[in-house]
């Protein structure tokens, strides 16, 4: 035994309590029983087998401990995987029950545009990144690649629809814009295992790769990412339950849609998301991150512990998308026009936006209204820094919610989506904190995903006698984020930072 690794005095009987018989019940018992076409790749057999021990405090000899198993393995039609039971032969423990396949791992690609589709910086540029959750035409457990775009891979035809583990894409096919036609088709393959969906700079809408299925669209692609990587950040905070299972749904998306130009929606009946087609006015709200961001928040706000919208129902999605992206312009790239109604109103002509990058004198797009207050450096409708606004000035509920909000929900949100902004970007990276940016956002999505879900009032107000203190009601924003934020369990003794 001269050499020999992770071998010891073995001080284990070497005569089985239980019979083959019951260890072969005993393995398939834990995946639901044993199937009359399963076939045995390997017989069960006794086997002695190393275990790292429990404790051990480094004595050397005394590192390892050993089971008497009977171990065996088989495989399942329609399944390529080989999986090997070891079931102690004393105890009955089923110690192990893996696939002992040497897989080649294999990925899904195609190109998104990162931020937004506006042609401004790398952020506006297409790039290539892993298709996220996206199926591979495989049986479980590889019918889909991981956050990374990888999957497991033996052999055969790889086939993708996009049909997600959290979200499936409807491409609208009407390539016209007179009649709905029903979806474009997904459907992309390779017999190598890799698939790349491509995808090139400059294109939108209904643009797809030469060769490729018409519904292999920027929309297509940048969608399947989002709604993917979003569902993975959610899940670093909230359970399934804390969710009403919202993060286990296939969310169902409908792109290129000329019903929706210039806007994107989330039905709640339908569980739909519709994103819309560009126009001479408007970006394609479908390659445009934050737009993305946004209409998620509004379905995770209708799912979450209360199980109704917060109000005003824009706050949450708004922060959502800040968060998600590190930029306080909501949909940069939505109002490529000079009249879009959205970012520009009679008496408030707003100025064009030009490209900071390529210090082009063509302008990029112009510079959103927001209710009356110009923003300086965003596309879209509002901006949740109040320094890039033209009066420079915090929006609260004193001198905007009350006077100019009228009860418009994205209007009277930007109180509540500025201090969620301030907060990171200001308070958390300057005294007594002084946390570098990643942090400071990282801290804010903890805030945001554990502390929203009890919110049904950001803030209370009689704007006929405003509160000053309107955000101390018990289901706000201010005081639910502080619970999310308490270390004790008395928020009367202050939290770590709010």
């Amino acid at each position: 035994m001269w050499a020999t690794r992770e071998w010891d005095n073995v001080d284990v009987s070497l005569i089985p309590s239980i019979t083959l018989e019951q260890a072969v019940e005993i393995g398939f018992t834990y995946i639901g029983g044993q199937q009359q076409n399963d076939q045995f790749i390997e017989l069960p057999h006794l086997e002695i087998i190393p275990f790292s021990r429990d404790g051990w405090d480094g004595t050397i000899g005394e590192g390892y401990e050993y089971h008497l198993v009977w171990a065996f393995s088989f495989r399942r039609p329609n399944y390529l995987n080989t999986w090997e039971f070891l079931v102690e032969a004393h105890s009955g423990e089923l110690l192990a029950l893996q696939d002992t396949n040497y897989y080649t791992t294999k990925k899904i690609t195609g190109a998104i545009y990162p931020y937004t589709n506006d042609g401004c910086g790398v952020e506006g540029k297409a790039m290539m990144t892993p298709m996220i959750f996206a199926d591979t035409g495989f049986s479980p457990p590889n019918q889909h690649t991981n956050l990374g775009g990888i999957y497991d891979y033996i052999a055969g035809w790889a086939i993708t629809n996009l049909y997600g583990l959290y979200s499936n894409i409807c491409d609208v096919s009407a390539n016209d814009c007179t009649e709905y036609t029903g979806c474009s088709p997904i459907y992309e393959y390779s017999n190598t295992g890799d698939i790349d969906l491509e995808g090139r700079d400059g294109e939108h809408d209904k643009d797809y790769p030469l060769g490729h299925s018409e519904g292999d669209t920027f929309s297509t692609r940048t969608v399947t990412y989002e709604l993917g990587y979003l569902n993975a950040i959610a899940r670093g905070w909230l359970n399934s339950q804390e969710s009403n299972h919202f993060l286990d749904m296939q969310l169902t998306s409908r792109v290129n849609d000329c019903g929706i130009s210039c806007n994107a929606s989330y039905w709640i009946d339908d569980n739909m998301f519709l994103f819309g087609r560009s126009t001479d006015e408007c970006g394609n709200t479908g390659e445009i991150l934050s737009l993305i961001d946004h209409e998620w928040g509004h379905a995770l706000d209708e799912h979450d512990a209360n199980g109704t919208a917060m109000n005003p129902t824009e706050a949450f999605p708004d922060i959502v998308a800040n968060y998600r992206t590190y930029g306080s312009c909501v949909g940069r790239g939505l109002c490529i026009g000079l009249t879009t109604n959205y970012c520009y109103k009679p008496g408030f002509y707003c100025t064009a936006w030009h490209c900071p990058v390529q210090n082009s004198d063509s302008h990029f797009g112009h510079n959103c209204y927001q209710y009356g207050d110009c923003c300086s450096d965003c596309t879209e409708i509002r901006d949740s820094d109040y320094a890039k606004h033209a009066s420079g000035m915090p929006h609260t509920i004193s001198n905007w919610s009350c006077p100019v909000c009228g009860g418009i929900p994205h209007c009277a949100a930007i109180p509540v989506t500025e201090a969620a902004w301030d907060l990171v970007m200001r308070d958390l990276q300057s005294f007594p904190f002084n946390y570098d940016k990643n942090t400071a956002f990282e801290i804010g999505q903890r805030l945001l995903y554990t502390g929203s879900g009890n919110i049904l009032n950001w803030y209370s107000s009689n704007c006929s006698s405003p509160d000053p203190y309107s955000g101390c009601n018990a289901d706000s924003g201010y005081k639910q984020w502080l619970a999310a934020d308490d270390d004790n369990g008395d928020i009367n003794d202050g939290t770590r930072r709010i």
